[in-house]
């Protein structure tokens, strides 16, 4: 598996570091004191393995620890589908820039990837356990982050990011989507 780990404009000049990747919420879901399988994860369209983002919780729910996000590879190329951690420069790429552990317990991130965004997850009990959604701004509104696809063609030694797209709901059910062009 390749990494890429391109440095990349936005249109309106805003600088940025891009991969080839898909986010999407997962709606994760695990045991209360256990840690939710996936607040989001991201996709490449180079190949069909996932990172994915959780959060470590307590019995409560609550973030546990001063850094509770990490993540992993979902690696769904194999049969049965396997998990391992990410290499070192693999975290260059899909690793934190930073974390915060909020009071109210939300627990915010910014990606390497996308450092200009802030991503929130937020776990709350739920019927089966702790129950984690995620949050992001979308066309400048708060959003409910329901998928981030990134689409590149193939390069001459790294992927050529083209745009990125965010989908996602508002908290009143409104479908909100950005869609961000990558200029070369």
């Amino acid at each position: 598996m390749l990494v890429w780990n391109v440095a990349a404009t936005v249109a309106g000049g805003v600088s940025m570091t891009a991969f080839t990747l898909v986010v999407a919420c997962a709606g994760g879901v695990a045991s209360a004191g256990g840690k939710p399988d996936s607040a989001f994860h991201v996709d490449s369209n180079q190949s069909r393995n996932q990172v994915h983002y959780g959060v470590h919780t307590d019995q409560q729910c609550r973030p546990s620890g001063e850094e509770p996000a990490y993540n992993y590879w979902l690696r769904l190329g194999h049969v049965p589908a396997t998990t391992r951690p990410l290499s070192f420069l693999q975290q260059v790429a899909y690793g934190f820039k930073a974390q915060r552990v909020r009071g109210d317990g939300r627990v915010e991130l910014r990606l390497r990837a996308l450092p200009e965004r802030l991503f929130t997850i937020r776990a709350a009990p739920g019927p089966d356990g702790c129950k984690t959604e995620t949050f992001v701004t979308i066309d400048g509104r708060e959003a409910y982050l329901d998928k981030v696809f990134v689409f590149a063609d193939e390069g001459i030694f790294l992927p050529d990011v083209r745009y990125i797209e965010l989908y996602g709901h508002t908290n009143d059910g409104h479908a909100t989507y950005e869609k961000i062009s990558i200029k070369p």
